[in-house]
């Protein structure tokens, strides 16, 4: 995910945005840190896009091809979710997410709260 937003600069970063703790488990990473690395390279994707965009319109004398070329970027990057991404719908969050404690089994739904009854 991160290495094609490096492809597909600016474009990409709103539908990838929401993924943050969904796409990373977030009982080995933190949901700031997960958002802060896709915040990351959505933001070097950026540089990188504008960069490789300035390159390629003095090589090619002017920027509808190197435009056209970037654009692919964010298709390849539709292409993925619909293909790769799983199907989330009409789930419960315990099935997406089993490894997270229950409140059925007295566990505290948040840190210092008292259990539930």
């Amino acid at each position: 995910m991160w290495t094609l937003s490096l492809a597909a600069p600016s474009s990409a970063r709103p539908p990838c945005r929401h993924w943050g703790c969904t796409a990373l488990s977030c009982s080995h990473l933190a949901a700031g840190a997960a958002n802060g690395l896709i915040s990351a390279a959505a933001v070097s994707g950026t540089v990188i896009g504008l960069l490789v965009a300035g390159v390629l319109h003095d090589r090619w004398g002017g920027l509808g091809k190197p435009l056209l070329l970037l654009s692919l970027g964010p298709v390849l990057m539709a292409v993925l979710v619909l293909v790769a991404y799983p199907e989330t719908s009409r789930r419960e969050l315990e099935q997406l997410n089993p490894e997270d404690p229950s409140l059925t089994d007295g566990a505290a739904a948040i840190p210092g709260a008292p259990p539930t009854r």
